[in-house]
Order: C-alpha cells, then structure tokens, then sequence
C-alpha cells in the first residue's frame, strides 16, 4: 500500500499542478460475501500534456485482489503497481524522440521493483480526430529487484499507442510494450493494456479492460504472466 499511496501521490501532483493538462481516471470495485469472501480493486489513471512541438504523457495503474483462502483467511492474490512517464518531442514531420521511465511491483510474484529507463526515436502513423496511431523503438536499461534474485541487463524498447473512435460514444485503445533483452532474447517482459470505453453523459464513461503483463524469467516461485479483465466507470478531465 506504501508503494500504491507513493504513485497516486505523484501522479496526482503533476496533474494538479496545471490546467493544461487531460486524461481520465477509472476504477472497478468488487465484493463477494457468499460462502467464500473475496475483494478486488482495480485503479488505472493517465494524463497527457500536449503542446505544438513536444507532450508529456503519464499512466499510473493499481490492482489489488484477495479471496477466502485456507481456515477462512483472505488471500492476497493480485498486487500490482505501475508507474510510467513519457516525454516525446517532434524534429521533423511525424517523427519525434523519447525519453521514459516505468516502474512495476507485483507483491504476490515476489517483485520488489522493475526500473526501465528508455530513449529513441518514434513515428506517427496517422493522427485524425478520429483515430491515432504512434510508434516508437529504442534502447532501455531494466533493473530487476525480486526477493531471491536481482538482475539488471541493457534492452530494446518497441512500443505501440494506438486509439479509434469506433463510433459517436465508443472507442477503442490499446498500448503495447516490448523490451528483450540484448544478450539473450529469450530474456523479455511485456506489457498490454486493451481497452474499450462507451461515453455515458458528460464526463462520465463505463468500459472494458484487458491487462496482461509478462516476464519470460520471473524469480523463482513467481508466474510468467498475469492478466486481469475488468469493468470500469472512468471520470474523464
């Protein structure tokens, strides 16, 4: 919870601190008491500050479930944090350069922090009120910190932002990461965020979220991947 109160905090002090920036906030909450008990919490929030030569873009997301486990006990079974800010600046048309940095804890596969420190060059494909899509590949240092093994390796870094207004109130996102690992690329970690949102009235809008994350060489005892499907309402500013 430390690490959760610590993002929320930071993210909501950038934002705050200007008017000029725009981006939304959703949330799903869940509670079961049947004769097994389980809660989950789901918290994902970006922001984008955009101007005619450069934008700063940040994304902020928070999972947290437990379930009725042995003797009655509530588990914790999901508890995951992320943390990632962007920062692109055009040099010519359609091209731009990035530097980045994301920052991943997972309680329950033993993750104490990933640190990823990205730089490169991107392109956007197309950028019409109606859809938008931007590219982008570099390098990137990952520092893993697991209870019982740390690593740290140099990497590629191919991400994908891609966003479509399906129709007057429905719309569809989807942001891929890739980074492997230069000396061994059986050795990467992904990161996939698919979402459909549906505008009720005003700022308000309910949607569907598919999150998966997955390490090829997680430490022991910890899984390769974790998905998590969820129903959101989002606040939109």
């Amino acid at each position: 919870m430390k690490v959760f109160s610590v993002g929320l905090l930071v993210f909501g002090l950038v934002v705050v601190g200007s008017a000029q920036w725009k981006g939304s906030v959703e949330s799903s909450l869940t509670f079961i008491d049947s004769n097994k008990k389980s809660e989950s919490a789901l918290i994902l929030a970006k922001a984008r500050q955009e101007r005619s030569e450069d934008r700063v873009l940040l994304d902020f997301l928070y999972s947290y479930s437990r379930q009725s486990g042995t003797g009655g006990f509530l588990e914790t079974s999901t508890d995951v944090m992320t943390l990632g800010g962007r920062y692109e600046r055009n040099f010519a048309n359609k091209s731009f350069w990035y530097a980045s940095a994301r920052f991943d804890r997972d309680g329950v596969n033993n993750l104490n922090l990933r640190q990823v420190y990205g730089a490169g060059l991107g392109y956007t494909l197309f950028d019409t009120p109606v859809s938008n899509w931007r590219i982008s590949l570099g390098v990137s240092q990952v520092i893993e910190d697991y209870d019982s093994s740390n690593e740290d390796f140099f990497g590629l870094q191919a991400q994908s932002d891609y966003s479509r207004n399906l129709t007057e109130k429905l719309s569809v996102e989807h942001t891929f990461l890739f980074v492997p690992n230069t000396d061994d690329f059986s050795d990467y970690f992904f990161a996939s965020v698919l979402g459909l949102s549906y505008k009720l009235n005003g700022s308000l809008s309910a949607g569907f979220r598919w999150i998966v994350n997955f390490d090829s060489t997680p430490s022991v005892g910890s899984v390769k991947q974790s998905r998590t499907y969820a129903l959101t309402l989002g606040y939109k500013f």
